[in-house]
């Protein structure tokens, strides 16, 4: 029985610690489930419920949250309230086709 390097045999300190291990495996599974990671730092379409589109660059992207760079200032929005991300792929055209702008945002 060593405790220096934390190898613990009997009563189940080897086993407690390969759970521990086993645990933080799945709650980084779980965090990678989100696909919004993949748009951070490029312009993006976000259709979000009862505002309309807003357009401009995803800064980051958190659990419940996107912090985005629109019409020169920053916003913060829910998740909850997002219906699409449609990432724009060519720069300097906007990729706001047929979308309903949101006024009270993007000016």
């Amino acid at each position: 029985m060593s405790f220096g390097d934390k190898k613990v045999e009997g009563r189940g300190g080897e086993r407690k610690e390969k759970e521990r291990g086993q645990e933080k495996e799945r709650r980084a599974k779980k965090a990678l489930a989100d696909f919004s990671e993949e748009y951070v730092e490029k312009r993006v379409l976000i259709d979000v419920e009862r505002l309309g589109t807003l357009e401009g660059r995803l800064l980051k992207a958190t659990r419940y949250w996107f912090k985005l760079l629109v019409g020169g200032g920053v916003i913060y929005l829910n998740k909850a309230y997002v219906i699409a991300i449609t990432p724009i792929e060519e720069e300097g055209k906007s990729a706001n086709k047929g979308h309903k702008p949101c006024p009270q945002l993007c000016a």
